[in-house]
């Protein structure tokens, strides 16, 4: 598999599991579940129907000579990236535990790549919540997130490389950037994105605008771009009009001439 299918996998793999979060259904052994109850006091245990909130911090990062070698790399703060945040969470069931998406919101990096997302919501009622450590994906036109790692929960860290991936891939990502977001529970429809900075409509935006810029398209991308002209509120093409062509009964047809007897 080449670096920019795997680069591509990667991201459609963490932004569909983000989309199912809050219908997945993780199968866990009794013991399992007992384990979470004893430690959700120490990993965040949330009321249900009770507001919380929370931020996250840290810093985006480009490299700036991808050419060489990983271990060579130089990166620069990265400024004007977006970065999506989706608070987590498992609820613990007899026999399972269940998976949800608290939350999501969007902010950008400064002029040193540092960026601070913040959100509140109010947890599922009904039952208790453990939440798990927040998910963070970064976005910035022309480059695609190489690494994903944080340290003892501290500051998040993020690495952007310019992309290679071919036109459709590109905007096949850039489509499900679109989709980022928790879902409500009863439609499956996206929840707009927590938005404290004022970035979102800029945000789609942007993602409309470098499909535009990678040209023609094959009709194989026809459903992301218009996920992308949805979401940037941008309308749809007209469809090509209907052509109605008449077609008039006709007489009946003479019948074929009989052979003729041979001699």
């Amino acid at each position: 598999m080449s670096a920019g299918r795997a680069a591509f996998a990667r991201s459609r793999d963490a932004l569909e599991r983000l989309a199912g979060a809050h219908v997945r259904y993780v199968p866990e052994r009794l013991s399992s579940w007992a384990a979470l109850i004893l430690v959700a006091g120490a990993i965040g245990l949330l009321a249900p129907g009770a507001s919380h909130g929370a931020s996250v911090e840290g810093q985006v990062f480009e490299v700036v000579n991808p050419e060489v070698p990983m271990n060579q790399w130089t990166r620069v703060p990265s400024a004007g990236a977006y970065v999506i945040v989706h608070w987590q969470g498992t609820i613990p069931r007899l026999g399972h535990a269940e998976s949800v998406c608290l939350h999501a919101a969007i902010g950008k990096t400064d002029a040193r790549g540092r960026f601070e997302v913040s959100g509140s919501w109010a947890a599922p009622k009904g039952f208790p919540v453990i939440r798990k450590d927040p998910a963070v994906t970064v976005h910035k036109p022309g480059f695609e997130q190489q690494s994903d790692f944080r340290s003892g929960g501290g500051p998040v860290v993020r690495t952007l490389v310019r992309s290679k991936l071919a036109a459709e891939q590109r905007v096949a990502l850039l489509s499900m950037y679109a989709e980022a977001g928790c879902r409500d529970h009863d439609t499956f429809k996206i929840i707009a994105l927590g938005d404290p900075q004022g970035v979102a409509t800029r945000f789609y935006r942007a993602l409309y605008e470098e499909a535009q810029a990678l040209g023609p398209l094959s009709p194989a991308s026809d459903h992301d771009l218009a996920t992308l002209r949805e979401m940037a509120g941008v309308p749809q093409p007209a469809e090509p009009p209907w052509h109605i062509r008449v077609i008039r009964p006709q007489g009946a047809r003479p019948a074929a001439p009989a052979p003729a007897d041979r001699p």
